[in-house]
């Protein structure tokens, strides 16, 4: 008896589901988080440090299984009482901490984050203060602060996903998965960013039409590198291929050019 093989949405959408962290990824994320958490607790006076928060991709529900993206991170506010100084202050302390706690692992530093492996995990601890617009967290590769709102943040997103019946969070993370496997030409969060406020006007309500509209809106800059600007337009020219091939109702080639271009992870296939 033949079997008749998924289309291109079906094979998105189960994508989209083995991008969505199950409850056994998320409880082997949470132990030594929450590990770390109440070190920092225990180390830090409150008069230094206020609080640790964490907030990013994971706090969102749009962090990638480490098999579909590597350099998945999990993100760990820690807010400094002092301000005043540059993110390098803030790094060189949380450095002393993590040496002194964590003498066996993996440490390393861009400038404006700390990074620590964890077991199945990348932690990255942000340094961050409070001000009179409210909480500042380094800008990636500028040295200075920028404001954040991770409250304000995850409630845009879910109002934003409800708004298109629960397929902007799929979009989101298959274009990360995209992203990951392109070599990271565009960041993570700009990609979120884009996506909530992406407009997907006249689109019709099912994930292949959203995730193509969305890819679609993306550009690299005048200063991204050739061979990313090249990914993100042969992403783009992959996309009409499978729109070309679907209109001459070659379903099987169709399905063939998605899967190459978001192939399922072996590890995700149980």
């Amino acid at each position: 008896m033949s079997t008749v093989r998924p289309g291109v949405n079906e094979h998105l959408a189960v994508l989209a589901q083995k991008a969505t962290l199950s409850n056994v990824d998320k409880g082997l994320i949470n132990v030594p988080l929450k590990t770390l958490m109440t070190r920092i607790g225990a180390e830090f006076d409150r008069y230094v440090v206020t609080r640790s928060e964490v907030f990013g991709a994971f706090a969102r529900d749009t962090r990638l299984p480490q098999a579909m993206d590597p350099q998945s991170d999990v993100d760990l506010m820690v807010v400094f009482r002092e301000r005043g100084h540059p993110p390098a202050h803030y790094i060189s302390q949380l450095r002393q901490f993590a040496e002194l706690h964590y003498p066996r692992v993996s440490i390393h530093s861009d400038g404006q984050s700390l990074y620590l492996q964890l077991l199945q995990a990348r932690f990255e601890l942000v340094p961050a203060h409070e001000s009179v617009s409210g909480v500042q967290i380094p800008v990636k590769g500028g040295g200075f602060w920028v404001r954040t709102d991770p409250v304000e943040d995850l409630r845009g997103l879910q109002e934003k996903d409800k708004l298109h019946n629960g397929l902007l969070l799929p979009v989101i993370r298959l274009a990360k998965y995209w992203n990951a496997r392109a070599g990271h030409p565009l960041p993570s969060w700009d990609i979120e960013q884009r996506a909530v406020s992406h407009r997907f006007s006249f689109v019709p309500k099912n994930l292949k039409a959203y995730w193509f509209d969305f890819m679609r809106s993306l550009h690299g800059s005048p200063t991204m590198p050739l061979a990313k600007s090249e990914s993100i337009r042969q992403m783009r020219r992959t996309l009409d291929e499978i729109d070309q091939l679907t209109a001459a109702n070659k379903s099987h080639e169709a399905l063939a050019k998605i899967e190459t271009l978001l192939p399922l992870p072996a590890k995700l296939l149980a």
